[in-house]
């Protein structure tokens, strides 16, 4: 009985999703979605840091916190894998433009 209770605590622990992993996912869509608008407005490829510097949404969150250059190369990645953007890398940098 013990180790059936303890499973069925295991499997709602599972199953829920937790408050600060809901925020994450919010902030890694919106700075997606910022990433996805730079592209489009500057129409050409751009690294990490170009994207950083077009847009001031991309370097500090709203808490004034300041966001890294990898967190930003994370997101571009995970929308490579979605088609919506193309990777390109020239002499080891690499370029990222709207599919």
């Amino acid at each position: 009985a013990y180790c059936e209770n303890e499973l069925e605590l295991l499997a709602k622990k599972k199953a829920g999703t937790s408050k600060a992993s809901m925020e994450r996912a919010e902030i890694r869509n919106t700075l997606a979605d910022i990433v996805l608008e730079v592209l489009t407005k500057k129409g050409a490829s751009m690294t990490v840091s170009e994207m950083q510097l077009a847009d001031e949404k991309l370097r500090v969150t709203e808490n004034e916190e300041p966001i890294s250059n990898q967190r930003i190369t994370s997101i571009c990645y995970s929308l490579v894998e979605d088609g919506k953007i193309i990777n390109t890398k020239e002499k080891k940098k690499s370029y990222f433009s709207i599919a």
